[in-house]
Protein backbone atom coordinates (compact mmCIF):
# COMPACT_ATOMS: atom_id res chain seq x y z
CA UNK A 1 0.00 0.00 0.00
CA UNK A 2 1.34 3.42 -0.98
CA UNK A 3 1.74 6.12 1.66
CA UNK A 4 -0.96 8.29 0.07
CA UNK A 5 -3.43 5.39 0.16
CA UNK A 6 -2.56 4.72 3.80
CA UNK A 7 -3.23 8.36 4.69
CA UNK A 8 -6.58 8.27 2.88
CA UNK A 9 -7.52 5.06 4.68
CA UNK A 10 -6.75 6.58 8.09
CA UNK A 11 -8.85 9.69 7.33
CA UNK A 12 -11.79 7.61 6.11
CA UNK A 13 -11.64 5.30 9.11
CA UNK A 14 -11.57 8.12 11.65
CA UNK A 15 -14.17 10.07 9.68
CA UNK A 16 -16.63 7.18 9.66
CA UNK A 17 -15.85 5.90 13.15
CA UNK A 18 -14.56 8.86 15.19
CA UNK A 19 -12.93 8.01 18.51
CA UNK A 20 -14.04 9.67 21.75
CA UNK A 21 -17.24 11.03 20.17
CA UNK A 22 -19.19 11.59 23.39
CA UNK A 23 -19.45 13.89 26.38
CA UNK A 24 -17.24 12.75 29.24
CA UNK A 25 -18.35 13.17 32.83
CA UNK A 26 -16.61 15.46 35.30
CA UNK A 27 -14.85 17.53 32.64
CA UNK A 28 -13.35 20.76 34.00
CA UNK A 29 -12.57 22.57 30.74
CA UNK A 30 -14.47 22.84 27.49
CA UNK A 31 -14.84 25.00 24.40
CA UNK A 32 -16.94 25.18 21.25
CA UNK A 33 -15.61 25.70 17.74
CA UNK A 34 -17.44 26.65 14.56
CA UNK A 35 -16.29 26.82 10.96
CA UNK A 36 -18.92 28.72 8.92
CA UNK A 37 -16.90 28.11 5.76
CA UNK A 38 -17.86 24.43 5.80
CA UNK A 39 -20.45 24.18 8.57
CA UNK A 40 -18.20 22.17 10.91
CA UNK A 41 -19.07 22.29 14.61
CA UNK A 42 -17.11 20.84 17.51
CA UNK A 43 -17.36 20.90 21.31
CA UNK A 44 -14.23 19.76 23.15
CA UNK A 45 -14.44 18.37 26.72
CA UNK A 46 -11.29 18.08 28.84
CA UNK A 47 -10.53 16.57 32.21
CA UNK A 48 -7.23 17.95 33.53
CA UNK A 49 -5.65 16.85 36.79
CA UNK A 50 -3.70 19.04 39.19
CA UNK A 51 -0.50 18.42 37.22
CA UNK A 52 -2.20 19.74 34.06
CA UNK A 53 -2.21 16.34 32.42
CA UNK A 54 -5.15 15.33 30.23
CA UNK A 55 -6.78 12.44 32.06
CA UNK A 56 -9.62 12.26 29.59
CA UNK A 57 -10.89 14.06 26.49
CA UNK A 58 -13.84 13.77 24.16
CA UNK A 59 -15.79 15.78 21.64
CA UNK A 60 -19.23 16.24 20.19
CA UNK A 61 -20.01 17.76 16.84
CA UNK A 62 -20.63 17.32 13.17
CA UNK A 63 -18.84 18.18 9.97
CA UNK A 64 -17.03 16.91 6.91
CA UNK A 65 -14.87 13.78 6.99
CA UNK A 66 -11.64 15.77 7.40
CA UNK A 67 -13.01 17.78 10.33
CA UNK A 68 -14.28 14.68 12.13
CA UNK A 69 -11.14 12.67 11.41
CA UNK A 70 -8.89 15.45 12.66
CA UNK A 71 -10.84 15.78 15.92
CA UNK A 72 -10.83 12.01 16.39
CA UNK A 73 -7.07 11.69 15.83
CA UNK A 74 -6.41 14.67 18.09
CA UNK A 75 -8.34 13.25 21.04
CA UNK A 76 -6.51 9.94 20.78
CA UNK A 77 -3.15 11.65 20.57
CA UNK A 78 -3.39 14.14 23.46
CA UNK A 79 -4.87 11.84 26.09
CA UNK A 80 -2.33 11.26 28.85
CA UNK A 81 -0.09 14.15 27.82
CA UNK A 82 0.63 17.37 29.73
CA UNK A 83 -0.78 20.72 28.63
CA UNK A 84 2.62 22.24 27.81
CA UNK A 85 3.55 19.27 25.60
CA UNK A 86 0.15 19.34 23.89
CA UNK A 87 0.45 23.03 23.03
CA UNK A 88 3.84 22.33 21.47
CA UNK A 89 2.29 19.52 19.42
CA UNK A 90 -0.58 21.78 18.35
CA UNK A 91 1.86 24.41 17.06
CA UNK A 92 3.86 21.75 15.23
CA UNK A 93 0.70 20.35 13.65
CA UNK A 94 -0.57 23.78 12.56
CA UNK A 95 2.83 24.58 11.00
CA UNK A 96 2.76 21.26 9.14
CA UNK A 97 -0.76 21.82 7.84
CA UNK A 98 0.12 25.28 6.53
CA UNK A 99 3.64 24.93 5.16
CA UNK A 100 6.13 22.58 6.84
CA UNK A 101 6.70 19.26 5.01
CA UNK A 102 7.01 17.24 8.24
CA UNK A 103 6.44 17.18 11.98
CA UNK A 104 9.32 18.04 14.30
CA UNK A 105 7.85 17.61 17.77
CA UNK A 106 9.82 15.39 20.14
CA UNK A 107 6.60 14.77 22.05
CA UNK A 108 5.19 12.60 19.26
CA UNK A 109 5.83 8.91 18.71
CA UNK A 110 6.37 7.60 15.20
CA UNK A 111 2.88 6.09 14.93
CA UNK A 112 1.37 9.36 16.17
CA UNK A 113 3.28 11.30 13.52
CA UNK A 114 1.96 8.94 10.85
CA UNK A 115 -1.63 9.63 11.91
CA UNK A 116 -1.09 13.38 11.85
CA UNK A 117 0.78 13.32 8.54
CA UNK A 118 -2.29 11.80 6.89
CA UNK A 119 -3.80 15.29 7.13
CA UNK A 120 -0.83 17.00 5.48
CA UNK A 121 -2.43 16.83 2.03
CA UNK A 122 -5.09 19.38 2.94
CA UNK A 123 -2.57 22.21 2.48
CA UNK A 124 -3.21 21.81 -1.25
CA UNK A 125 -6.82 22.88 -0.66
CA UNK A 126 -6.83 26.09 1.42
CA UNK A 127 -10.50 25.82 2.41
CA UNK A 128 -9.91 22.34 3.83
CA UNK A 129 -7.17 23.64 6.12
CA UNK A 130 -9.84 25.27 8.28
CA UNK A 131 -11.70 21.96 8.48
CA UNK A 132 -8.58 20.13 9.67
CA UNK A 133 -7.51 22.75 12.22
CA UNK A 134 -10.86 23.63 13.84
CA UNK A 135 -10.66 21.06 16.64
CA UNK A 136 -7.04 21.98 17.38
CA UNK A 137 -7.82 25.68 17.76
CA UNK A 138 -10.79 24.72 19.93
CA UNK A 139 -8.57 22.55 22.13
CA UNK A 140 -6.26 25.51 22.79
CA UNK A 141 -9.31 27.66 23.60
CA UNK A 142 -10.40 25.06 26.16
CA UNK A 143 -6.98 25.19 27.83
CA UNK A 144 -7.17 28.98 27.94
CA UNK A 145 -10.77 29.02 29.24
CA UNK A 146 -12.09 30.65 26.07
CA UNK A 147 -15.52 29.17 25.56
CA UNK A 148 -15.87 29.68 21.80
CA UNK A 149 -13.78 30.00 18.67
CA UNK A 150 -15.16 30.81 15.21
CA UNK A 151 -13.21 30.69 11.98
CA UNK A 152 -14.08 33.90 10.19
CA UNK A 153 -15.29 34.11 6.62
CA UNK A 154 -16.70 36.64 4.19
CA UNK A 155 -20.07 36.36 2.46
CA UNK A 156 -19.96 36.74 -1.33
CA UNK A 157 -22.53 36.13 -4.03
CA UNK A 158 -22.13 34.14 -7.21
CA UNK A 159 -24.66 35.25 -9.82
CA UNK A 160 -23.46 33.10 -12.68
CA UNK A 161 -21.85 29.66 -12.48
CA UNK A 162 -19.89 30.55 -15.62
CA UNK A 163 -17.72 32.65 -13.31
CA UNK A 164 -16.36 29.44 -11.76
CA UNK A 165 -15.67 27.38 -14.88
CA UNK A 166 -12.38 29.02 -15.94
CA UNK A 167 -10.87 28.72 -12.48
CA UNK A 168 -10.31 25.18 -11.21
CA UNK A 169 -8.81 26.49 -7.97
CA UNK A 170 -12.02 28.33 -7.12
CA UNK A 171 -14.05 25.21 -7.87
CA UNK A 172 -11.91 23.31 -5.37
CA UNK A 173 -12.39 26.05 -2.81
CA UNK A 174 -16.15 25.87 -3.17
CA UNK A 175 -16.33 22.08 -3.09
CA UNK A 176 -16.76 21.94 0.68
CA UNK A 177 -18.87 25.05 1.17
CA UNK A 178 -22.53 25.17 2.10
CA UNK A 179 -24.37 27.53 -0.27
CA UNK A 180 -27.20 29.80 0.86
CA UNK A 181 -29.83 30.17 -1.85
CA UNK A 182 -31.96 33.30 -2.12
CA UNK A 183 -35.32 32.49 -3.81
CA UNK A 184 -36.06 36.18 -4.47
CA UNK A 185 -32.92 36.92 -6.46
CA UNK A 186 -31.98 33.37 -7.53
CA UNK A 187 -28.47 33.99 -6.21
CA UNK A 188 -26.18 31.57 -4.44
CA UNK A 189 -24.30 32.91 -1.43
CA UNK A 190 -21.14 31.34 -0.06
CA UNK A 191 -18.96 31.96 2.95
CA UNK A 192 -15.37 32.22 1.76
CA UNK A 193 -11.98 33.24 3.09
CA UNK A 194 -10.05 36.38 2.15
CA UNK A 195 -8.03 34.73 -0.65
CA UNK A 196 -11.14 33.61 -2.48
CA UNK A 197 -12.95 36.87 -1.79
CA UNK A 198 -10.36 38.70 -3.88
CA UNK A 199 -11.34 36.56 -6.88
CA UNK A 200 -15.11 36.87 -6.50
CA UNK A 201 -17.57 39.73 -6.45
CA UNK A 202 -18.26 40.76 -2.82
CA UNK A 203 -21.68 41.77 -1.52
Amino acid sequence: MELKELYQEIILEHGKNPRNLNKIENFNKDAKGYNPLCGDKVHIFLKLNEKKKVEDISFEGSGCAISMASASIMTELVKGKEESDIKEIVNDFLDMIKENPELNSKNLKDDEKTKLMCLSGVKQYPMRVKCATLSWHTLVSAFENKKEVTIQGVLVKIEDKKLLKPNIQINRYLSCLNPFHSPKTNVLYHLVDDKLRQKLKPL
